[in-house]
């Protein structure tokens, strides 16, 4: 019953931060305009530092040395998503525009945006380094599937080659992480006021992060309705909500992961679509009013489906 509340309270705080960023959006005093401003700011300064002290200090090499299971399990568990969902498209006959959008919808989930404030509010501080983890699995995958499949989708037909793909990962967050990595394997630590900067820099992730998906859910609208909701979408929910979280159940069962990280990578599997989703599919020339349509339902979705999910860990 306690696990519950506090998924419902979770939830409720994550909500809230979601609703102001709707309510300026709405107001129009947060415009379109300001949206790549916020995603500058999180993706290059406010990731990167809450990688660093919550990787030095939180991160135990020893375990992870111990229990390499605790890598391979998102690794499996993302890739036989992300696969499934480009059999699904393929076995769906989507048709070609929407084909790389379906397949990124069902497979990849919104690790960062959603997933990190969510797991630091139902876990505390100690899921920062397993979400880091998922995160940097999840977004090898996409851009080098995802991206590729939405890409194709296109009507313009872009390439998107090796060198797009390498380009694309060299993102501060996944290269802060994996310099972060090295330090705490090599046991050293970093200045103070380093840690302390990186520590106040960091604490912006949430907040932002949550006040930009209010802003993008605003800017998507309500523009469905049950009637135009069809297969496809429907099948996106049962593989966002049922099957992803299912498959990363069952391999955290087969390799014995208990505790936080078999926490963080349920939810983490269970979040909703990839904000980064909807940008790739508007640069290719696919179907991005689709792929928007999808990052909305499963948004507002996602945050009645974490409770149950609690319930069940």
């Amino acid at each position: 019953m306690e696990t519950l509340l506090t998924s419902f309270s979770a939830v409720g705080l994550v909500l809230l931060m979601v609703l102001v960023g709707y309510i300026f959006a709405w107001r129009s005093w947060a415009r379109k305009e300001h949206k790549d401003l916020i995603v500058k700011i999180i993706v290059n300064v406010a990731v990167p530092c809450v990688c660093i002290p919550n990787i030095l200090v939180s991160f135990d090499v020893n375990l992870i040395l111990q229990s390499p299971t605790l890598l391979l399990v998102p690794i499996i568990a993302v890739v036989i998503t992300a696969l499934s969902g480009v059999l699904l498209a393929k076995t769906l006959k989507i048709e070609k525009r929407k084909f790389g959008g379906f397949a990124v919808m069902c497979g990849l989930s919104n690790s960062l945006f959603i997933g990190l404030p969510m797991c630091s509010e139902l876990f505390g501080q100690e899921a920062v380094p397993y979400v880091m983890f998922y995160y940097m699995i999840n977004t090898l995958v996409f851009w080098t599937l995802g991206s590729v499949l939405l890409y194709r989708s296109g009507s313009e037909n872009k390439k998107f080659g090796a060198k797009d793909i390498l380009k694309s990962l060299m993102t501060p967050p996944l290269i802060t992480l994996l310099v972060a990595v090295v330090l705490a394997f090599l046991k050293i630590e970093l200045p103070h006021i380093v840690m302390r900067f990186c520590e106040y820099m960091g604490a912006l992730v949430s907040p932002l992060a949550l006040f930009f998906v209010g802003m993008v859910i605003y800017e998507v609208g309500f523009k469905f309705n049950f009637k135009s909701i069809g297969r496809d979408m429907l099948l996106v929910l049962l593989m966002r909500f049922v099957v992803s979280p299912l498959v990363m159940l069952l391999f955290c069962e087969i390799f014995d992961i208990q505790g936080i990280p078999r926490g963080v990578f349920l939810i983490e599997s269970a979040m909703p679509v990839m904000t980064q989703s909807v940008v790739i599919s508007t640069a290719a020339g696919a179907d991005d009013a689709y792929t928007a349509m999808g990052m909305s339902m499963t948004t507002i979705a996602c945050f009645l489906v974490i409770p149950v999910i609690m319930s069940l860990i």
